[in-house]
């Protein structure tokens, strides 16, 4: 299998995944989204820090703290992939899972216009028709929704950030 087709094969996977997380989390309701979220984040660390000891990547986990650019920017894609998480999990446990899709439907916009302004990247004919028809999308369901999707934006944005930050960190993913 071709490494395109890994990839679409794993974002695909991961996109079902994510339409059924609020199935999950609506179970959790009664737990503030700090507290998940604050959960999330301390059992991560240590199920990835016991991971890098048994792949045996303790140096190249220990060079990482020795380039400050790089630094800057894994604690940029966490803070904006923890305030991400935290809208996220708000939103399903206060029954607003459709502004919650919504952001994660926004997002692949806003990262396209990341691509065209931030990385200088070209769109073709085609892919602009689909941005125009997916915009189109959006403010139809803004229109029956019948206000403005500032929490859609909040999460799309935060996911958005996320993703150009982790952009310009060159490790391995799981450092």
């Amino acid at each position: 299998m071709e490494n395109n087709q890994k990839g679409m094969l794993y974002s695909l996977s991961a996109f079902i995944l994510w339409g059924l997380f609020p199935l999950y989390w609506t179970n959790l309701k009664n737990i503030p989204a700090l507290e998940i979220v604050s959960h999330r984040i301390i059992w991560s660390f240590f199920f990835l820090i016991i991971f890098v000891i048994l792949k045996k990547q303790k140096n190249e986990l220990v060079e990482i703290f020795k380039n400050k650019k790089t630094i800057y920017y894994i604690i940029l894609a966490a803070t904006f992939n923890c305030a991400n998480w935290m809208a996220y999990i708000f939103l399903v446990n206060s029954n607003r899972v459709l502004e919650a899709s919504l952001g994660y439907f926004i997002n692949p916009l806003l990262l396209i216009l990341a691509g065209r302004f931030i990385f200088k990247e070209t769109l073709s004919k085609y892919q602009k028709t689909a941005i125009i028809l997916a915009t189109l999308g959006v403010c139809y369901m803004s229109i029956i929704y019948q206000k403005l999707p500032l929490y859609s934006l909040l999460v799309a944005g935060t996911f958005t950030g996320y993703s150009i930050a982790k952009k310009k960190i060159k490790i391995d993913p799981i450092l």
